[in-house]
């Protein structure tokens, strides 16, 4: 593999709008202004994380860093086949239950005059969630559920496939349906989505979303990206302390993302 000594750093993120585009933006100033080398940053909204063999940016040599869902991430041999590698940090809102690690958790949201004060009282409701490859909609929820011997499918009466977070909190306030499962740092930075909902359960912790670099970059770039990146935050107005350190075998306990 060829060593590669790119003259600008290319990003990408798969998590806006879940955490606010405007996130990435200012990580994407401040590393620019790091490193002395252009930043740009693009959006990718339809999938957790890069579609493996069609239009993967690393495999393609198109980016340097991604920021993605934690499932996209495993097992090693999806990072292999993508063409990256593990930066080995992850971003830390400021949620007392994280207790300074990089995490997050399925908050299940309903309605504020829902009934339902937990999990097992949410049975045959109406579910949404944003794709089957996300960690905090889909996959960490159905793995709860495999361990009391049940599925999503089996679990709700029905499922509906909104798209994204927003998409699956404004689908719940119009009553369209009636939970979903929403990544805590979503809630985290968009305080004011709650608004007329509320949290009845929670499923986790599972490690936060990795930070991912192009496996063919160059090492030394590799490490000044991370040390750019350990600048960023503590920013406020989203509840960002900063990245941290997140170890491979951290990430190997998330269930893998569904087969696209």
């Amino acid at each position: 593999m060829t060593t590669q000594h790119p003259e600008s750093i290319r990003m990408v993120t798969w998590l806006a709008p879940g955490l606010p585009l405007d996130l990435f933006d200012r990580v994407r100033e401040a590393v620019e202004a790091s490193l002395q080398t252009p930043v740009s940053l693009e959006s990718r909204t339809k999938l957790s994380g890069p579609e493996v063999g069609s239009l993967d940016p690393f495999a393609d040599g198109l980016a340097e860093v991604g920021f993605l869902c934690a499932p996209a991430a495993v097992p090693h041999t999806v990072r292999t086949h993508a063409g990256f590698d593990l930066l080995g940090l992850a971003p830390l809102f400021d949620d007392t239950r994280y207790r300074g690690q990089p995490t997050c958790y399925c908050d299940l949201v309903v309605h504020e005059h829902n009934t339902a004060t937990d999990l097992e009282e949410l049975r045959g409701q109406r579910f949404g969630y944003n794709d089957t490859s996300s960690l905090s909609g889909w996959l960490g929820l159905a793995s709860e559920l495999e361990r009391q011997n049940t599925t999503p499918h089996d679990f709700f009466g029905t499922l509906t496939q909104t798209g994204g977070h927003q998409t699956s909190l404004a689908a719940i306030r119009n009553q369209s349906i009636d939970v979903a499962s929403i990544d805590s740092n979503v809630l985290r930075t968009h305080p004011e989505s709650l608004a007329g909902l509320k949290v009845v359960d929670s499923v986790g912790p599972w490690p936060s979303q990795p930070v991912v670099v192009r496996s063919n970059l160059d090492p030394h770039q590799k490490e000044r990206i991370k040390t750019a990146l350990l600048t960023c935050g503590p920013w406020p107005q989203w509840g960002f302390i900063g990245f941290r350190p997140q170890s491979a075998e951290q990430l190997e306990a998330v269930p893998s993302a569904a087969p696209r």
